[in-house]
């Protein structure tokens, strides 16, 4: 049989052990706030790969390569919409999409 100090101990293992995985979602969950001067839309009002593309590095600032955001498009791994053919994309999912990007390496 344990001894009350023994139990206390487990029990405080267990409490340190949870508060430590509710930090590590919680940070993975909090959101960040775009850049000054950036105003995000869910309606999609970018058309096309490239404007999309363009909207990313240009207004955001990142460095990402055609290539690898042509790539990510045709695996349907970037947030878009089909209008009459034409794929539109919103520049609030497009911004989650990017910093969705940086938790590949975890």
């Amino acid at each position: 049989m344990q001894s009350a100090s023994d139990l206390r101990a487990v029990d405080v293992k267990t409490h340190q052990g949870r508060i430590r995985r509710n930090v590590r979602s919680m940070s993975r969950t909090m959101a960040l706030s775009p850049p000054v001067g950036v105003e995000l839309s869910k309606v999609p009002t970018l058309k096309g790969k490239h404007e999309a593309h363009q909207w990313i590095t240009e207004m955001l600032g990142v460095r990402i390569t055609y290539n690898y955001f042509l790539t990510q498009c045709n695996a349907k791994r970037v947030p878009r919409t089909k209008i009459a053919g034409a794929l539109f994309f919103s520049t609030a999912d497009l911004y989650e999409w990017v910093m969705g990007q940086g938790d590949q390496s975890e």
